[in-house]
């Protein structure tokens, strides 16, 4: 069983015993993995790596509306310009709230 300590700010936290329906335990708890990922404040742009912050958690952790997480940082952060599978990126801009990217041949 993983320990509930990194269970703390997730949004199903709820379901550990913090609840009036007499669930014990988050349905999540028992696959969950703990792993290292970036987290970002929701609000916070996302064009400098100083602006993520490298933290340990569950696999399952999520905090919506507050922050994001990555498992890694984002391909134009990295400074090769690969992503993790080794291919290449170029930046093509934001769009509405999505970043956009086309893969390079």
């Amino acid at each position: 069983m993983t320990d509930r300590v990194y269970c703390s700010g997730c949004d199903d936290d709820f379901y550990n015993g913090n609840n009036a329906l007499g669930i014990k335990e988050c349905w999540n708890l028992e696959g969950a993995k703990v792993v290292s990922k970036y987290r970002i404040g929701w609000w916070t742009p996302c064009d400098r790596k100083e602006n993520f912050t490298k933290v340990t958690t569950l696999s399952c952790h999520m905090e919506s509306g507050r922050v994001a997480f990555f498992e890694a940082l984002p391909v134009h952060l990295r400074g090769s310009g690969a992503d993790d599978s080794g291919r290449v990126r170029r930046w093509l801009g934001k769009y509405f709230r999505f970043m956009c990217f086309e893969e390079v041949k």
